[in-house]
């Protein structure tokens, strides 16, 4: 890149940090689609939208933050590119996660011939997914992986209250969407 572009760049995000919005529309139609594509190479079509328009958002209000070290593209693309590998990370998770609940359920049902562990699943997978983002990822952290209510408390950067609070709402919502399952499931209510 050569140092006119780079220097361009600087200026008009100087204007963005100013609170300058037609610099900032003037990124957002600049980068918006070669950002697109690129993402899509790293996480489903579908997800592309979304995170690169929170990284656009996060641009405009972390405007006076944000410290850019070598370009602005250049920038905007490593971000994403991290934005995009964390949402893998997350998906693996949850997979791992549910694969892991699957097994629990053939092994802890497998004796209870009224019940189809394929619905059981289906069921329990509906139900999770539903939970708010942070009261999903609290459950599945601590009940399929063990994570004790102090690691999580680490890992989001909460107290240990607030775990406890989430887990809790978590186990009321799931005890509410599968009543008609809670004996099969006493191993994970």
């Amino acid at each position: 890149m050569n140092d006119n572009i780079i220097k361009e760049e600087q200026e008009l995000f100087e204007k963005v940090r100013m609170g300058d919005n037609a610099a900032y529309h003037e990124i957002y139609v600049r980068y918006y689609t070669s950002l697109c594509e690129f993402a899509s190479q790293y996480i489903n079509y579908s997800d592309v939208k979304d995170i690169v328009q929170d990284l656009m958002m996060y641009l405009w209000e972390e405007r006076e933050n944000i410290i850019i070290e070598s370009s602005l593209k250049s920038y905007l693309f490593s971000s994403l590119k991290n934005r995009c590998l964390n949402v893998i990370k997350k998906k693996q998770i949850r997979e791992k996660a549910y694969s892991e609940l699957y097994e629990r359920l053939k092994r802890e049902v497998a004796e209870t011939p009224d019940v189809s562990i394929e619905e059981l699943y289906k069921a329990t997978r509906k139900a999770i997914e539903e939970l708010p983002e942070t009261y999903r990822e609290t459950f599945q952290l601590h009940r399929l992986y063990d994570m004790s209510y102090r690691q999580l408390a680490e890992r989001f950067n909460v107290s240990q209250k607030t775990i406890e609070y989430r887990m809790s709402s978590s186990l009321k919502i799931l005890r509410e969407k599968l009543k008609d399952y809670v004996g099969c499931l006493t191993f994970l209510l």
